[in-house]
């Protein structure tokens, strides 16, 4: 059986390698449905060592490289290359030579975790590099969106307990255990599937608020819906919270407001009626509410709590370059898995240098997203909104989890960034370079005459 599946697998692979190399659009295609919906799958399940969706993404890799090296295709630099490139190189090199120089004990689990950016990376170059044309951009975006329901609808399905779909996720894509159940779906973790969620609802009020001709209203409509819901099977506050903002963002980026976002509306609130029974248990776990009013999630002050009294502690003697990824022993074992704050992350990784590459890379990203806010192609307006709502609600998110590191999630992540990217060098190259024409007199006066 193992060999049957190791052909098929590998039969696969070198397809999506040939369609890859002829046309790369479809191997991205591949890439942004695939992805999302493998993420959650254990280690070593498909192939020794990586994941499927690693595997996914280097073939698509390769044959991206591949068809860049036989076409002699190339593009300048641009300002979002520096700043992802320094994030995610500064983000191995930093770690990497931390752990050789202080001779700390490193696994394979610890070399992994520092080589991790990479993929981040990987991604970046595969859709900055693919020559972004209309045609093409409908075909991965649909692609994205349809990722989304999928996970969305699957993320419902188990909130709801439908008859076998907890059984077998919990089989073939284990997940953090809790008190109160929360939806995994494909990614393997609740938090993932919240902020999924929530990036795929950005794109498409993106794409709607801009009315884009090729992505139809009920199709965008469906997708926000879908979104929604896995957001509220997910459970994660961080990212329902974070919702409302990144709506305002898009929305004042296209100065208008789109009828689907009131249909969505809609069904969200028939959404939260149907799943109150969930959502309030949820409520309740957490003490969300207090005779007071409003509080913190009962999470959220549990790890502010273990944040201020062993990990931010044990940190202070590691300030500027990090630990190399490897938590000291003054933080308890049991508590590791309590350092899931996105800027906590980054300075164990490598200090306030790494802190400040990735909040560099956010706000360049950000930078260049709202210049095309006046553009005239709406795709490039679309993915500016998009790329700007993305990296706020990052910048939020962090606060709570590890969201840029989280499997599938990731990937998306560097596809809107890599598409932007792509979309903007494309404007650049085609523009023409001014040409001054000296005026006769001026020249004379000069004494060029």
């Amino acid at each position: 059986m193992n060999l049957v599946v190791a052909a098929v697998g590998g039969a696969a692979a070198l397809g999506l390698l040939a369609l890859t190399i002829r046309r790369p659009v479809f191997g991205c295609a591949v890439l942004v449905l695939t992805v999302p919906l493998t993420a959650g799958l254990t280690r070593g399940a498909v192939i020794p060592v990586l994941k499927a969706s690693e595997v996914i993404l280097l073939v698509v890799l390769a044959g991206v490289v591949i068809h860049q090296v036989t076409t002699r295709r190339s593009r300048p630099v641009s300002g979002l290359d520096i700043a992802v490139g320094a994030y995610v190189i500064g983000s191995i090199v930093i770690p990497w030579t931390v752990l050789l120089l202080s001779h700390w004990s490193a696994d394979l689990d610890t070399w992994r975790t520092v080589l991790l950016p990479a993929l981040f990376l990987g991604v970046y170059y595969v859709f900055s590099r693919t020559a972004p044309t209309h045609d093409r951009l409908r075909i991965v975006l649909n692609s994205t969106l349809v990722a989304g329901v999928i996970v969305g609808l699957i993320a419902g399905a188990e909130i709801l307990n439908l008859p076998g779909v907890r059984d077998f996720f919990a089989t073939y894509y284990p997940g953090p255990s809790q008190a109160s159940y929360r939806a995994n779906s494909t990614l393997g973790h609740y938090s993932a599937v919240g902020a999924f969620g929530l990036l795929t609802f950005i794109l498409a009020l993106s794409l709607a608020a801009f009315r884009h001709r090729d992505f139809p209203g009920w199709w965008l409509a469906a997708v926000m819906g879908a979104s929604a819901l896995g957001m509220l099977a997910s459970g994660t506050w961080a990212a329902l919270a974070t919702l409302p903002v990144a709506t305002v963002i898009v929305l004042f980026y296209a100065r208008r407001v789109p009828r689907e976002l009131i249909v969505t509306v809609a069904c969200a609130a028939v959404l939260v009626v149907v799943l109150w029974p969930e959502i309030s248990q949820r409520i309740e776990s957490q003490q969300l509410i207090t005779a007071q009013g409003f509080a913190l999630p009962e999470s959220m002050q549990t790890r502010i709590r273990y944040w201020t009294e062993f990990i931010i502690p044990a940190l202070s003697d590691h300030l500027w370059v990090g630990t190399g990824t490897v938590i000291p022993s003054t933080v308890p074992d049991r508590l590791t898995s309590f350092v899931d704050n996105e800027y906590l992350w980054a300075a164990f990784r490598a200090g306030l240098v790494g802190v400040a590459l990735l909040v560099g890379m956010l706000l360049t990203i950000m930078s260049v997203a709202w210049k095309q806010r006046g553009d005239m192609d709406p795709s490039r307006r679309v993915m500016g909104a998009a790329s700007l709502a993305t990296c706020a609600m990052l910048l939020m998110l962090g606060a709570t989890a590890q969201y840029i590191t989280f499997a599938g999630l990731s990937q998306e992540i560097a596809m809107l960034v890599g598409v932007l990217a792509g979309l903007t060098a494309a404007v650049d190259v085609r523009r023409p370079a001014a040409v001054v024409v000296a005026n006769p007199k001026e020249s004379t006066a000069l004494g060029l005459g």
